[in-house]
């Protein structure tokens, strides 16, 4: 898969977040971090879930990460193409991983027509609008666990485009690795606050 997703720091836990819901449910919940993040899930009280978040690198494609962008409740960092070349004239293996032959061939056309354009007016500004959506982008992206559970339960939706569906996916079993508890009462087979499913 040429897309892909890796946790690069965490930031919290669960007992961090029932520390901070500890607040309004009062000190006998302090030690109940299990207890205190399934009333948290049940009554749909997520604001001591932004006591948490996690810094991801995603690579996706330009399509991807325009979907991306409509979370504007993350900080982000994306590749410029202002000053560099695009991913695949810096690492052509990637261009072949999980495309199809009629997208690798536009894919090939669009660096062709940038590297066209680069040579013509000896700025990246102009030659990067050569680049089509299934052109590759990366960036980091810190979001808070309130705001990436909302993300995970829409992009993993079935009606989520395929791409996206399976970084947000990945972006699950991450929440699942880092905070099993919320993850078992938020994301959990049988779970899910947002959907109710």
């Amino acid at each position: 898969m040429r897309s892909d997703v890796i946790a690069i720091k965490t930031y919290g836990s669960d007992e961090d977040i029932a520390r901070a819901a500890a607040i309004s449910f009062g000190a006998k919940y302090t030690y109940n971090v299990d207890g205190i993040i399934k009333q948290l899930v049940t009554k749909k009280e997520t604001t001591p879930l932004e006591f948490a978040s996690i810094w991801f690198y995603i690579r996706c494609t330009l399509g991807c990460h325009r979907q991306f962008l409509q979370y504007r409740v993350s900080s982000r960092i994306t590749r410029s193409f202002r000053r560099t070349k695009p991913i695949e004239l810096e690492n052509e293996d990637l261009i072949a991983l999980d495309t199809t032959e009629d997208e690798q061939t536009i894919i090939n056309k669009s660096l062709e027509n940038y590297e066209l354009l680069y040579n013509k007016y000896k700025s990246r500004e102009t030659a990067k609008k050569a680049l089509c959506l299934f052109n590759l982008t990366e960036f980091y992206m810190l979001i808070n666990l309130r705001n990436l559970i909302h993300l995970i339960e829409e992009r993993t939706h079935q009606s989520a485009e395929d791409e996206i569906r399976k970084l947000a996916e990945s972006m699950k079993n991450i929440v699942k690795m880092n905070f099993p508890i919320l993850y078992k009462y938020a994301l959990g087979e049988k779970n899910g606050y947002i959907q109710g499913r």
